[in-house]
């Protein structure tokens, strides 16, 4: 995020856990457990730049989930404890 600054509005990230659940939850309150494997996590901050970007600030817009069927999107619902 630091690498990349003012010069982008939307930067994804890609990991392995725990390190990638450890990010999210710093950054976002609604996210208190461990991310599932393959699951994406949307979080949103309302500032003017990547430098006002705080830990504990996020909103978390969506959370999707591999499923059988496909992809479950749960809308801005937390992970669920597994």
């Amino acid at each position: 995020m630091r690498r990349h600054g003012g010069s982008v509005r939307t930067l994804l990230l890609c990991g392995h856990n725990p390190g990638l659940s450890e990010l999210a939850a710093w950054l976002c309150p609604d996210v208190r457990t461990a991310l599932p494997k393959s699951s994406l996590t949307v979080l949103e901050w309302d500032v003017d730049g990547w430098d006002a970007v705080r830990p504990g600030r996020a909103r978390l817009r969506h959370f999707l989930r591999p499923h059988k069927g496909g992809v479950l999107d749960l809308g801005a619902a937390a992970p669920a404890e597994e």
